[in-house]
């Protein structure tokens, strides 16, 4: 009975330390979307509603990327084009903002930062 019980209560732990682990993942994911779309907001002197869209892209980006891609194959198949799905999103969000001369621009931010 003891086994038992205490079984139940590692269980319930890491059940409890995956929730806090997940929500520590978007915190970090939260952070990072600020940082780059005020990076972004400061290059392209956006106003609110652009620098918004612009978080809302990054973050969904990372979000993606956190939970379809991480820790996966980087070389199969589904996992290159989950990649290509994510990017055209990010791509078409940020180019709702951007014009094509900013994009290029943007672009060239982007890989500096790689």
């Amino acid at each position: 009975m003891k086994k038992l019980i205490t079984i139940g209560i590692l269980a319930f732990l890491f059940v409890l330390g995956t929730q806090n682990l997940a929500a520590q993942n978007i915190k970090n994911i939260d952070v990072y979307a600020k940082t780059q779309s005020q990076e972004v907001k400061k290059l392209f002197d956006l106003d609110e509603n652009a620098t918004q869209v612009v978080w809302r892209a990054f973050y969904v980006k990372a979000k993606s990327y956190a939970e379809s891609i991480d820790g996966k194959d980087q070389k199969s198949q589904s996992v290159i084009d989950v990649k290509k799905r994510i990017e055209n999103i990010f791509k078409n969000t940020i180019l709702m903002v951007l014009d094509d001369t900013q994009y290029t621009k943007f672009v060239k931010w982007m890989d500096n930062r790689k």
